[in-house]
């Protein structure tokens, strides 16, 4: 199905406002195999599932009832995609369009790129496929944390005194 460049460019929109490209290590019980994994998934959360039943029909995965950290009353849901078909897909239809997070999905890709059908599963995987996967994790890790934290120059705007109001007379 083609999805129309204005609806790209909303998801792209809503993708940068509300998303996250999740990067987490998980290991698997297989004596060949003596790394932990690296998996990414693509995540949007919401309290109003509309725009998240819209990702749904164009792209697929899955919405769940989350909870909300910031303690409101508000319902949150989530939309999550796993499947690298299912990921490449929503990622290479919003990238052109995606301001905020275009690195991100940028590493998504590379990431995805490493996922064939010969090293799906639980199979020994190639020390090099492995350590270009825990160099993604790290540099996206990096990005959010950059992205979370104030620069110096930010914090020195805090810090400075606020303009006087009063006029002389």
């Amino acid at each position: 199905m083609e999805i129309s460049k204005e609806l790209c460019a909303y998801f792209a929109g809503f993708f940068d406002g509300e998303g996250c490209v999740s990067s987490s290590h998980y290991s698997i019980s297989n004596r060949m195999d003596k790394y932990k994994r690296v998996k990414i998934a693509i995540c949007v959360s919401n309290t109003d599932i509309r725009p998240l039943e819209l990702l749904q029909l164009n792209f697929g995965g899955d919405i769940v009832k989350s909870s909300n950290k910031f303690n409101t009353r508000m319902q949150l849901y989530r939309w999550s995609l796993y499947s690298r078909d299912k990921i490449l897909y929503f990622l290479k239809n919003i990238y052109y369009y995606s301001v905020v997070k275009k690195k991100e999905i940028e590493l998504a890709i590379e990431f995805m790129k490493t996922i064939e059908d010969k090293n799906l599963g639980h199979i020994h995987m190639d020390k090099s496929i492995h350590d270009k996967r825990e160099e993604i994790h790290s540099k996206l890790r990096l990005l959010k944390r950059e992205r979370n934290e104030p620069s110096n120059a930010q914090i020195q705007k805090l810090m400075a005194p606020a303009p006087s109001t009063t006029q002389s007379k």
